[in-house]
């Protein structure tokens, strides 16, 4: 499971960021604050102390909606020097229909133009992206499994010990 790079220290890489560390945008979140309404243009403005950014939806034009983000952020390099940029960013929002019914949104990364349900904006970093684009992951992978592999040892331990031929002893 996991290839280089992912989880804790392999080989003096450094672990990556988790992605709850980072501000980010979902299509739930924008669905159950009414940000994504079919015939309409919504406009947000959000702020987490870090970053604010505008994100406007224009869902105007039917099975072609679009995104846009603005905002001007300040990128802290591992190095601690730091960089600030205004971005300005359209991109495609993208609609799929489930065979259940209703209609599913999702963002396509400005990177890699895979669809995805939420972006990224790591704190090293000046443009939100998808997970895979930052090479992301979340806080269970950074730690190790050693409780849960010292409980399946113990308990393989007691059930050899609990077998009917030591009764007698």
């Amino acid at each position: 499971m996991g290839g280089d790079g992912s989880g804790g220290r392999h080989d003096g890489y450094a672990p990556r960021l988790p992605v709850e560390s980072c501000v980010h945008l979902g299509t739930k979140e924008l669905l159950e604050k009414g940000g994504i309404r079919p015939g309409k243009i919504a406009e947000a403005v959000c702020s987490n102390g870090k970053v604010t950014f505008r994100l406007t939806i224009d869902a105007t034009i039917p099975e072609s909606y679009t995104y846009r983000l603005e905002y001007t952020t300040t990128a802290t390099y591992r190095d601690g020097t730091e960089a600030k940029e205004k971005i300005d960013e359209t991109h495609e929002l993208a609609i799929t229909h489930p065979n259940y019914g209703g209609s599913r949104y999702w963002f396509r990364c400005p990177k890699c133009h895979k669809r995805t349900t939420k972006l990224y904006l790591p704190y090293y970093n000046l443009r939100f992206r998808c997970r895979k684009c930052h090479k992301l992951t979340y806080h269970s992978t950074l730690h190790s499994h050693d409780e849960e592999r010292d409980f399946m040892r113990w308990s393989r331990m007691l059930a050899w010990v609990n077998r009917p031929e030591f009764d007698n002893l």
